[in-house]
This record gives structure tokens, C-alpha cells and sequence, in this order.
């Protein structure tokens, strides 16, 4: 049986923060980053445990500053195919939906589209990869800000 929670990164103890960062191990990542980030409070997880142990895990990023706010999700391989990506970012979006002022979209790893653009959508939260999203950033890329400022200042 599985049991989950919403925290902030602030929160984590260093024996989860460790944990973690081997679940993110096979690639690098912005999330294994902000593990180390001296600035937690613009950070939350949802952690999926069985027997006390973390299994998967979500997170995003949600300072008011950025246009763009970062999720992902993590699941040890040996859990995935139940279901645990899904249930740990459906979580995080529902924590998250009404925490701070909503940004201008939420950016993802495009490979993930299937599983993020639904649970987007049930939140109704901006989508990074939406047709009309694209045109406001490739607006403002017109205007002199590249996508390249909007993720530098956003820590992408």
C-alpha cells in the first residue's frame, strides 16, 4: 500500500533529500539542483512512499517571479507502470493550483506530454507546449526577450 504527502522542499529532511537525488540520478536535472538550492521556499514535492520508503516523487517550482514554472515527476523503475507518475502529479497540481498567482504556463518534459497535458488540463493550468502559449513567448522573443532570458531567469 501506498501513502503520499505534499511538502515544501524547505521541509525535506537531508535523509529524503539524499533518497531524491539518487531517484534523479539517471539524468541530470533541474530538480536535482534545487535538492542543493540555498533558496527552498518556491519549491514543493509530493512523495509517494510504500513501507516508509519513497517510490516516486513530483515537484515544480512556484516563485511569482517567472513566467514559467517547472514540474516533473520521478518513479523508480521498478514501480513504474502502476499508475504513480499520474497519481503524484495529479497530486501536486491539486496542492499547487492555488498556491501563488498562476504563470503564464507550466513547462515540462515535452517526451512527458501524455501524461502531464491531462492533469494540466483537469486544473485548467496553463500548458507550455498549447498552440496559443507558443505564440505569446515567440511574441515576446519578437519584442527582444528570448526563450533562452525567459529560462535563464527562471532557472531553466
Amino acid at each position: 500500500m501506498t501513502t503520499s504527502y505534499f511538502t515544501p522542499f524547505s521541509e525535506l529532511s537531508e535523509a529524503h533529500r539524499s533518497v531524491l537525488m539518487n531517484l534523479t540520478l539517471p539524468s541530470p536535472s533541474a530538480f536535482r539542483a534545487w535538492l542543493k538550492d540555498v533558496n527552498q521556499s518556491d519549491k514543493y514535492a509530493n512523495l509517494v512512499l510504500e513501507q516508509d520508503q519513497i517510490i516516486a516523487w513530483s515537484a515544480g517550482n512556484f516563485s511569482e517571479q517567472p513566467l514559467l514554472r517547472r514540474i516533473g515527476v520521478f518513479v523508480k523503475p521498478e514501480y513504474r507502470g502502476r499508475g504513480l507518475a499520474r497519481t503524484t502529479i495529479d497530486e501536486l497540481l491539486q496542492h499547487i493550483s492555488g498556491i501563488t498567482p498562476q504563470p503564464l504556463a507550466y513547462w515540462y518534459e515535452q517526451s512527458k506530454t501524455r501524461l502531464f497535458k491531462p492533469a494540466l488540463a483537469k486544473y485548467n493550468l496553463p500548458d507550455f507546449y498549447n498552440p496559443e502559449i507558443k505564440k505569446v513567448l515567440e511574441q515576446r522573443e519578437q519584442d527582444g526577450r528570448t526563450a533562452r532570458d525567459i529560462f535563464t531567469r527562471t532557472g531553466y
